[in-house]
């Protein structure tokens, strides 16, 4: 067999090289592939289990669930493309939301949906200087303060929810803009906001930057620090929009509120395809992800399935995504 004259002076082959952006380009189109495929089945399976499944109200409850769960899913993207996570978020969406309706109460809707808001805003920022400064590991700082955001909303209402919101408040969950609820609405404009910085910004290309290699980030003159100190502030600001949403549809401030939002984000990311270990992703696939678990935690429902037996399901879920992810990297 005849050597090309690029092998012999270098002792490489380029064909391998085209071979294997092939075969990249093979697994990327069978990944993209794959989410839809899998919405497509899991449809067809509960439909034909369950009739109800396929009914027009149960196609709203399943936007509805969607909605909620990709505000957060959305936000839980930045941490974990920067090479973290947030596991406190769910604690999170309760203190925003007693705050929200303390403040509401006391000064109106405008100035109390703003309060939430930044008060979530407030936790990324002790989130991430913790994390950036001190370079702590992501889940010792957020479990510390997944107990610490609970405990205060605790300690805000005595444990107790707090109501007296008038109709308007109520309208952020349940009304409609023309054929589009509040809720979808809510979660498209998170999604944009999102999508430009992620894909739109040189912070994007720096989150990138250091979740895939951090030191070759850093020694390229990205400040790290600053860049995963921003993640977990924008994670926490669009937590807190999503706070918003679930205050409004339960119609009052409780401090339990959100609580498994830091799995189920975590679990629709992974899904997703976004890698757990960082620098990889893309925000469109997190909206297949959220997809797969809204319908089936919908589905299960319809199917009566224990509530207890669905968080094992998710939880196999994770690991399945996982190991994908894994197996997908050694491919590539």
């Amino acid at each position: 067999m005849k050597m090309s004259s690029a092998t012999k002076a270098t002792g490489h082959d380029p064909s391998q090289d085209v071979n294997r952006a092939r075969e990249r380009r093979r697994i990327r189109r069978l990944t993209d592939l794959g989410l839809p495929l899998m919405v497509g089945l899991m449809c067809a399976y509960f439909a034909l289990r369950q009739p109800l499944f396929a009914s027009w109200s149960n196609a709203l409850n399943v936007a509805r669930q969607f909605s909620l769960l990709a505000v957060f899913a959305f936000a839980q993207t930045f941490p974990i493309v920067g090479g973290g996570f947030d596991i406190s978020i769910g604690s999170q969406v309760g203190l925003a939301s007693v705050v929200m309706a303390l403040t509401t109460l006391e000064f109106g809707l405008v100035p109390g949906l703003a309060a939430g808001i930044l008060s979530a805003g407030l936790l990324g920022m002790v989130n991430g200087f913790t994390i950036a400064r001190f370079r702590v590991s992501p889940f010792v700082v957020t479990l510390g303060m997944l107990s610490a955001a609970r405990g205060l909303a605790l300690f805000l209402t005595n444990g107790q929810p707090i109501y007296g919101f008038g109709e308007t408040f109520r309208l952020l969950a349940t009304g409609y803009v023309g054929p589009f609820s509040a809720p979808l609405i809510t979660a498209t404009v998170v999604f944009a906001v999102g999508w430009v910085i992620l894909n739109r910004t040189v912070y994007g290309r720096h989150l990138y930057a250091t979740g895939g290699n951090e030191e070759g980030a850093r020694l390229s003159g990205v400040n790290v620090g600053r860049v995963k100190f921003l993640s977990y502030v924008i994670c926490s600001l669009m937590t807190g929009v999503g706070a918003m949403t679930l205050t409004a549809r339960v119609a009052s401030g409780q401090p339990n509120l959100g609580a498994g939002v830091e799995l189920e984000s975590i679990a629709a990311v992974v899904i997703g395809g976004v890698a757990l270990g960082g620098g990889e992703g893309r925000l469109g696939r997190v909206v297949w992800g959220v997809l797969v678990i809204s319908l089936l935690s919908n589905g299960l429902n319809l199917l009566q399935v224990s509530s207890y037996f669905q968080l094992m399901v998710i939880g196999v879920v994770i690991v399945m995504a996982v190991i994908f992810d894994g197996l997908k990297k050694q491919a590539l």
